[in-house]
């Protein structure tokens, strides 16, 4: 029986094999061109150097410099100047209080024992009304109402309403 020796051995193997095929291949798919250091990989003169040729996809992305959305002078100019289409809404006002708030405040906002206090007289800013009833605030989740539940614009129309309540004597 023969010996194989180390070097047909290797040579032998299956996967060694592969690895050479794959190897063939792949020189014969690139043309067989100068590698990076210049030398002709096929055994043929190396082939004067092609230029990639760039293909735009799409344009180029152009934006525009970032504006501010919202002018707060602007805003404090609306808010100062009154209009009536920025009137608020009181019977709005009446109904969102009958249906979010008059079982813990009572009917005219005088408050409820053990459940609400008096909402007559009202100080609040409608911004911390906003906060209030959009995160609950000090007074905890009793007093959370989402988006589903109450708009701005009603949120508006109940603070114009508490406003009109008289104040406690």
């Amino acid at each position: 029986m023969r010996k194989k020796t180390r070097i047909g051995a290797a040579y032998a193997s299956p996967s060694v094999f592969i690895v050479w095929l794959l190897a063939a291949l792949l020189i014969v798919a690139c043309g067989g061109q100068a590698g990076p250091s210049g030398a002709a990989t096929s055994g043929e003169s190396a082939a004067p150097a092609r230029t990639a040729r760039v293909v735009p996809t799409m344009p180029p992305a152009q934006f525009a410099q970032p504006t501010t959305m919202i002018n707060p002078t602007r805003v404090a100019e609306l808010r100062a100047t009154p209009s009536p289409e920025r009137e608020a809404d009181l019977e709005l006002g009446a109904q969102v209080y009958a249906r979010l708030c008059s079982e813990c405040h009572g009917p005219e906002g005088e408050g409820v024992t053990d459940k609400g206090k008096t909402l007559t007289g009202l100080a609040m800013e409608e911004a911390d009304l906003v906060t209030l009833l959009r995160t609950g605030g000090e007074a905890g989740r009793d007093h959370l109402f989402g988006y589903d539940r109450i708009s701005s614009e009603g949120i508006t129309a109940l603070h114009a309403w508490l406003r009109t309540l008289p104040a406690p004597e």
